[in-house]
Order: structure tokens, then sequence, then C-alpha cells
């Protein structure tokens, strides 16, 4: 067995030019992390992150931050655009409204891309290279390295 801090090492990834863990504690069940292979698209199904601080510090500069958008964290939506300047992604909500989120901040449901696609969400960069998270030939309990 790994020491914990070890264990975190393996868990992390890199994702949208940052590393980050792969059990993001504010990512909802069926959802995954946007990274940087993967362009969300008008359609996809999106929920955004639940952890407000996060969310508010990474939407802030690049794309605008408004205190009406606070309700909408932690919750699902459709993107039906993007910004026409910066990196803002249009999120319409089920009560018709919608907010541009900064695309780190977003998650998509995994369940309804095609396996092309969840492949793209299921990859890390690890030693120099993209390797996929779920390899076959890894034993239950060990991860690659």
């Amino acid at each position: 067995t790994l020491p914990l801090s070890k264990q975190l090492l393996l868990s992390r990834r890199y994702t949208a030019g940052h590393w980050t863990g792969i059990l993001d504690q504010d990512v909802p069940d069926g959802y995954a992390p946007v990274n940087g292979k993967y362009k969300l698209q008008i359609g996809d199904q999106v929920a955004v992150r639940s952890n407000l601080e996060r969310v508010r510090e990474m939407t802030e500069t690049p794309v605008g931050w408004h205190r009406e958008k606070a309700a909408y964290v932690g919750q699902a939506g459709v993107v039906f655009g993007t910004d026409w300047v910066g990196p803002g992604i249009r999120v319409k909500f089920s009560d018709g409204h919608w907010w541009s989120f900064h695309p780190q901040t977003l998650c998509i449901k995994v369940d309804t891309l095609p396996l092309s696609k969840q492949l793209l969400l299921s990859r890390r960069y690890t030693a120099g290279h993209w390797t996929g998270i779920l390899d076959q030939d890894v034993p239950d309990g060990y991860a690659p390295v």
C-alpha cells in the first residue's frame, strides 16, 4: 500500500493546461470535468461545478461574474453557444435563463456522449504523453505510473 501522498500523485490528471484531481469533489455523479482534449459543443449536457468560490474565481476575470450566477452553481444545463470574446461557454438552464461560464467550471454528462468522445474525457497526461485512465491491463488496486 502506498502512502496517501503518493496515492494523490497517481490520482492527478492534466486537464486544460493544469493538473487536477481525478476525484474532484465538486463534479456531480455521471459527469466528467472537461479536459484540454475535449471542446464543448452546442447541445452538450453540462453541469456547473458545485464549488462556488472556485467557479466565481475562474469565471470572474475572463468571462465576468454576476451575483445571480451563484444560484446556478451545481445546476445542469445545455450548451447553446460561446461568447464572442473570451473563453465563455453559454449554458441555458431549465428555467430558461442562461449564463456564460469558464469552460473549466463545467462538467459534461458522460452517458449522453458517443464512445469516441467519452474516450477523450478519460485521457490523462502521464510521463509526457496522453494515456487512458482505464487501462485494461492494470490490475485492480494498482495505478499506471
